[in-house]
């Protein structure tokens, strides 16, 4: 399936096995985490170091030599991965999300570091802090 239009391609993934992720044989690639959330692997080009999520999920390991995301270097070597992950789909798809589960949570730590030092301005007991959320 290929899609070209803004605003759908989130609920898309969904019902994809493998995605590749666009930009990344011009200039820079789009954004890995919509199709990481569903779980689905993703495919880039080599001008992928613009995305720190497809970084770090180029290291992450799922079965064997596959990654969460794939950096393909030719045509053959695309098939090559399209067949390694079609052997462990289900595995894949849960190693990925799992992942993805653990990165959540950002706004809720960054909210109770503010409470904190909200709490800490009320009380009038204000201390210079390099501390971050």
């Amino acid at each position: 399936m290929i899609v070209d239009k803004y605003g759908i391609l989130f609920e898309m993934y969904q019902w994809a096995d493998l995605a590749f992720v666009g930009g990344s044989f011009k200039k820079e690639v789009h954004s890995v985490m919509e199709p990481l959330a569903w779980g689905v692997p993703v495919v880039v080009g080599p001008k992928n170091h613009n995305n720190r999520e497809a970084q770090e999920f180029k290291r992450l390991n799922i079965i064997e030599t596959t990654t969460a995301i794939y950096e393909m270097k030719n045509d053959q070597d695309l098939i090559s991965h399209i067949q390694q992950i079609t052997k462990s789909a289900q595995q894949i798809q849960k190693t990925i999300q799992d992942h993805v589960l653990k990165k959540c949570g950002a706004s809720q730590k960054t909210l109770k570091w503010i409470e904190q030092k909200h709490s800490s301005f009320v009380n009038g007991s204000i201390t210079k802090s390099n501390s971050k959320p």
